[in-house]
């Protein structure tokens, strides 16, 4: 790798750079890494006033709309167990809290 990059005029780098909504490079065995798509998550219900929308109106938008938020980036890596945690707590808490 660094024999192609000398060859480009280029330096080789070593940390981690976002790429379709992902990072890539980053170890993504880590809860660090996923945390990006759980703050995303939470940013889609902060737009949503889950309290004047009926138990079947948040469970229809959990399931169309953030269960879909992730499927791209599973299609790549696993999602560690503590993230898939996270985001089903947050899920939870907008089902029944709104």
């Amino acid at each position: 790798m660094g024999e192609i990059a000398t060859v480009l005029g280029c330096e080789k780098g070593t940390g981690v750079m976002t790429y379709l909504g992902m990072q890539i490079g980053a170890n993504q065995q880590r809860k660090e890494s996923w945390e990006w798509l759980v703050d995303r998550i939470k940013k889609r219900l902060a737009r949503w006033d889950g309290k004047n929308i009926s138990l079947g109106g948040r469970a229809t938008l959990i399931q169309s709309v953030l269960s879909a938020i992730p499927i791209y980036s599973l299609s790549f890596f696993l999602l560690p167990k503590t993230s898939l945690s996270d985001i089903v707590r947050v899920q939870r808490s907008f089902l029944w809290g709104g």
